[in-house]
């Protein structure tokens, strides 16, 4: 997973988390050399395509999430695409956050939104074909806390090398891009103790009928 490591053997989700998936109110793929892909254009979303150039993937979500909901993770995901042809390969990629509002229909490659210095950095294998998952959970807090800077992430890969990583952009296969986001179960109210709870745990007082029977009972 880009961005976090986990000790082996420790998973950084509990088994009783709530997951809800959020598909993209909009994307978008800008290629340097390319026109720009949007999300009926093609199945297939290349990253590190050397015809392609340097490329960028904008994703935006629009969340919605319960009121005092707790964020356990959330995790951009992109399914493979077995069938897409390509060579073993090693592609960096840079997660960012875009910065500034847009729409996929009016982005070019030298038309394009503001975005972050990347937040994240990572290398992946284009073969074998495995998701990528993308750690994004620090960037949904932010969100949720200040929702009017919310514009979305952006992927960028440099198409310098001999293969690329291909992922199904959902038309006919796979899911397509999407956001899963992990709740943490409610907390429990604690249990108030009832007034016959604590007489129930008070030792039962002698009194002083039984005090005296004891000092009557002591030798003289």
């Amino acid at each position: 997973m880009l961005g976090r490591c986990q000790p082996p053997g420790r998973s950084p989700i509990s088994q009783d988390a709530k997951r809800l998936l959020f598909a993209p109110i909009d994307w978008v793929k800008l290629s340097a050399r390319r026109e720009a892909q949007g999300p009926t254009d093609s199945e297939v979303i290349t990253l590190g395509d050397p015809a392609s150039g340097d490329e960028l993937l904008l994703l935006r979500f629009a969340v919605k999430l319960p009121p005092r909901a707790r964020v356990q993770r959330a995790i951009v995901v992109l399914d493979p695409m077995p069938q897409c042809a390509s060579r073993p390969a090693e592609i960096r990629l840079e997660l960012s956050q875009v910065l500034s509002s847009w729409r996929s229909q009016s982005l070019s490659w030298s038309r394009q939104p503001q975005i972050s210095l990347p937040m994240q950095v990572a290398t992946v294998r284009a073969l074998p074909a495995r998701p990528l998952r993308l750690d994004v959970t620090g960037q949904l807090r932010q969100w949720q806390e200040h929702p009017h800077r919310h514009h979305g992430l952006g992927l960028s890969a440099a198409g310098t090398g001999p293969g690329m990583a291909c992922y199904t952009a959902g038309l006919t296969a796979g899911r397509g891009p999407r956001l899963e986001v992990y709740l943490a179960p409610p907390r429990r109210p604690k249990r108030a103790v009832d007034a016959g709870d604590q007489d129930a745990t008070k030792t039962p007082d002698a009194g002083p009928d039984a005090a005296d029977e004891a000092s009557r009972g002591r030798p003289g």
